[in-house]
């Protein structure tokens, strides 16, 4: 769905500080709508070779409808 690249660029605004919970409604190019449910579940480190980072863990939950 075209969707996903949107969704990732909204998710850069999730309010992290603020809510553990964020609903979201779009709409598709192809007119398909599509609920979605971000839940922060927590936060922990991860090691790369670029080195150990803090992470937020999300979850999304979505919802299409056809």
């Amino acid at each position: 769905m075209a969707v996903d690249g949107s969704l990732l660029a909204l998710l850069r605004f999730f309010p992290f500080t603020e809510e553990k919970r964020w609903n979201l409604f779009m709409v598709d190019f192809s007119g398909y709508s599509i609920s979605v449910t971000v839940l922060q579940e927590g936060r922990e480190k991860i090691t790369v070779p670029a080195g150990e980072f803090e992470c937020y863990r999300l979850v999304l939950v979505v919802n299409i409808r056809f």
